[in-house]
């Protein structure tokens, strides 16, 4: 065989596991909705960023997660690229949690109640039909 090609071998199949979550959201589901950002008005950074929570969803899935996020045009500018990952990020750590449901046995998770949302704190919720 090709000297180095094992080594290879393993880190795409290392990459593969890391990216098989967005890999299976179907195409047509691949758009990111932030549903509601929720800012603490009183914890405004020296940067001009507040701290907040944010719901967003992707592929079906719905996650909420604490950043910090501007609220005048140039802060969210700055603000949203780490948002975006640590959306993903997010994303990622629930459809890891959803694969490792099954073998810890038949636990509920905490989902939507049939009226209003869940409260804005860091949980993984299942969505909700259109």
């Amino acid at each position: 065989g090709c000297p180095g090609l094992e080594s290879l071998q393993q880190k795409l199949t290392t990459l593969q596991g890391t990216h098989a979550w967005i890999l299976q959201v179907p195409t047509e589901h691949l758009a990111m909705d932030f549903h509601e950002v929720l800012a603490d008005l009183g914890s405004k950074t020296l940067t001009g960023l507040f701290r907040a929570w944010v719901r967003a969803g992707l592929g079906g899935q719905h996650v909420v997660f604490g950043g910090l996020v501007g609220l005048e045009p140039a802060t969210m500018a700055r603000s949203l690229p780490r948002l975006l990952v640590q959306a993903l990020q997010a994303f990622r750590l629930a459809a890891l949690a959803e694969a490792e449901r099954p073998r810890m046995g038949a636990r509920q998770s905490q989902g939507l109640g049939r009226k209003g949302h869940p409260p804005l704190s860091p949980q993984i919720s299942p969505a909700r039909g259109p």
